[in-house]
């Protein structure tokens, strides 16, 4: 029988110094070109002492790991301008409905909310620490090409992930609120919307509106309509889009059918189990003795970015067993020429 750990703590008593020093094995393991500090802060309002503390430590922790590690960083403040500005409850069902702020307030409504609440406390905290820092709203977040093409990606594979998103329902909703003009209004948790994959290009979400009863709203990777994410959810897609894009670097073991591989071949990657498929161009093939030469040759952040070394070489061998990987490794530096 074997035995598989359920805790999810790692216990680091009288082993860990200084807060920052949990993140030295990933760091050193991908020595990276900077560090960014993420956070999210609802803008529901002037911030409260424990939002406040968070985001001082933010700048804290940067300014320490720069100092530590050699390396520029800078934070990075997500204001959450889809939580909810108003919370009313349908007498005909008994569902609760929001509209968020981004709805009530408009784009300028919320930088000026942004400017007046936060703005000031990041401005100062940037310049005694000399971190740098931006805000980006989650309206401009969910707009953006490479985050909706990311959601589109991650859609089919839900079933796999909502149990650890939810670990209660299991259901790990999303809002589309209505798009007739001036409204705005999604069901808060959203018993009522369902939400099917076309393709990688496009999703259908319907649900029903507080005034206008049932609507659809098709998502694809360009356009206007709103894609209100749960927290857990959204922290998923926001955490693959950021580390999606860094992997350059395929593994292989020297195949008699990969010997003419060369740099300028096309290489076209399905995903099993859907016909979603993606093209890279090879940029370099390089040979080595065996994968722990090549992680350590290419680096394993390369490969994969967000698995440390020892990771790695265990996940690789346990595809390939010893007689593959005594015929010789390679390291194909590849490009990305599809979303």
């Amino acid at each position: 029988m074997t035995i598989h750990p359920v805790s999810p703590n790692t216990v680091l008593a009288n082993a860990l110094h200084h807060a920052e020093d949990v993140l030295t094995p990933r760091v050193l393991d991908a020595a990276p070109e900077r560090i960014v500090s993420t956070g999210g802060t609802q803008i529901n309002g002037a911030p409260h002492i424990g939002t406040s503390l968070v985001q001082t430590l933010a700048f804290v922790t940067a300014a320490r790991l720069r100092d530590k590690f050699g390396v520029p960083v800078e934070v990075r403040f997500s204001a959450l301008d889809n939580a909810p500005y108003t919370i009313v409850t349908d007498n005909k069902s008994g569902h609760r409905y929001q509209r968020a702020y981004a709805h009530a307030l408009g784009e300028r409504g919320i930088a000026d909310q942004v400017d007046s609440l936060y703005r000031p406390m990041f401005t100062a905290m940037s310049e005694r620490l000399r971190v740098p820092h931006s805000v980006e709203t989650y309206s401009r977040q969910q707009a953006a090409e490479h985050f909706r093409r990311t959601w589109l990606r991650v859609l089919p594979r839900m079933d796999a992930a909502r149990w650890r998103l939810a670990p209660s329902l299991s259901r790990t909703h999303l809002r589309v609120p209505c798009p007739q003009p001036g409204c705005g209004w999604a069901e808060k948790y959203a018993e009522r919307t369902y939400v099917q994959h076309v393709s990688a290009e496009r999703a259908v979400v319907s649900a029903v509106c507080l005034h206008h009863d049932y609507y659809e709203v098709a998502i694809a990777p360009v356009g206007a309509r709103y894609l209100d994410l749960s927290t857990l959810y959204r922290n998923l897609v926001t955490e693959i889009a950021a580390t999606g894009t860094q992997k350059t670097t395929e593994v292989r073991v020297k195949c008699p059918h990969l010997a003419d591989l060369a740099p300028g071949n096309v290489i076209r990657f399905r995903v099993k189990g859907t016909d979603e498929t993606c093209d890279v161009r090879v940029r370099q093939v390089t040979d080595y003795p065996d994968f722990g030469a090549l992680l350590d040759g290419e680096g394993a952040a390369k490969v994969n970015p967000v698995a440390t070394r020892e990771e790695q070489l265990a996940s690789i061998r346990a595809i390939y067993p010893p007689e593959k990987e005594a015929l010789g490794v390679l390291a194909v530096r590849i490009e990305l020429l599809c979303p």
